[in-house]
């Protein structure tokens, strides 16, 4: 279960924010942002921006050493994740993106509350409005609090009642966001989205989000995460627009002290995880009404990988901004 909850996470920065004219004639673009790759500016004082996320992903097995699928019993999460953006100044603001989740496995199923994350935005770099080839930067610092269920999981439920990492998850994130105008009235955005999780150990009891082994009681260290997400826009129309999302994420190695447990034939059960790889892809539509509201939607799905989980799914969110 631990794959649902990192997917979601790489996810979770809300993206529609008014920035200033470009062009001397031409209007900026509406546009919601690409499904994945976070806005490259705050939302400045007194502004809001709602997104909320809906997810089903299909994990239908793991890329194992050689980067050969190994195909596994098909676990679908149907996530439902609010963001909340809200400007504090000019240059600062700050998110809250609870999830929750619904797992199912075969005959088994739950409801879930996920982890808990907070991020703090800090626009470090505004360009001029017009003619300055330089992008925006923004850096982020966030936490993941270990709200959501992590261990002594019912064998019964196959790991559809797992929500969470158990770990507190200090993220540190740049962005950097160009909006080029090519002609007329159709605009590109690219954006460079870079970001590193460090999370702290955790406890593990019974069967838990790391491992499935009987009886586990281990001091536990996840994998520390780098992840790298390219994100495009074109405009086809005033309303109509394509994206899509390039993403890398790489593990290094975990370790644990203690007792991983056990498999049913008594046999060490294998805890933690070897240094991993993970490449994506997330293309998707988008349609706005207005520059302050649009609807995108696509497909994410993973393409390559060693040492981690294959999935693929859907995704939908809504962009407001007041």
């Amino acid at each position: 279960m631990r794959w649902i909850f990192l997917c979601i996470v790489s996810s979770l920065f809300a993206d529609k924010v008014i920035v200033p004219k470009i062009h001397p004639i031409f209007e900026n673009p509406w546009l919601t942002g690409p499904l994945l790759a976070p806005s490259s500016v705050v939302v400045p004082a007194g502004h809001i921006n709602y997104e909320p996320y809906f997810y089903v992903i299909s994990n239908t097995g793991s890329y194992n050493h050689k980067g050969k699928v190994e195909k596994a019993e098909t676990l679908l999460a149907n996530s439902f994740q609010p963001i909340f953006q809200f400007g504090l100044t000019s240059w600062m603001d700050i998110q809250i993106a609870p999830i929750i989740e619904y797992n199912k496995m075969g005959n088994s199923a739950k409801w879930v509350f996920g982890d808990f994350p907070i991020l703090v935005d800090f626009q470090l770099f505004t360009p001029k409005p017009m003619g300055d080839w330089r992008p925006y930067i923004k850096f982020s610092l966030g936490e993941i609090f270990p709200t959501g269920k992590y261990r002594n999981l019912e064998a019964k439920k196959k790991g559809t009642d797992s929500a969470g990492l158990g770990s507190y998850q200090t993220l540190f994130s740049l962005v950097f966001g160009k909006l080029i105008h090519i002609r007329d009235i159709h605009f590109m955005t690219a954006r460079l989205f870079l970001k590193y999780t460090l999370p702290s150990s955790t406890h593990l009891k019974g069967l838990n989000a790391y491992g499935e082994g009987k009886g586990t009681d281990a001091h536990f260290f996840p994998s520390q995460t780098f992840q790298a997400d390219f994100g495009v826009e074109y405009t086809l129309s005033v309303n109509w627009a394509l994206a899509c999302d390039f993403v890398g994420t790489w593990g290094t190695k975990s370790h644990f002290s203690g007792k991983s447990g056990l498999n049913p034939d008594g046999s060490r059960a294998p805890l933690g995880s070897k240094a991993s790889a993970q490449y994506a892809l997330a293309p998707a539509i988008e349609y706005n009404w207005s520059d302050n509201l649009g609807l995108i939607a696509g497909s994410w799905f993973t393409f390559a990988g060693k040492n981690s989980n294959r999935f693929w799914g859907g995704v939908l969110a809504i962009n407001y901004y007041q």
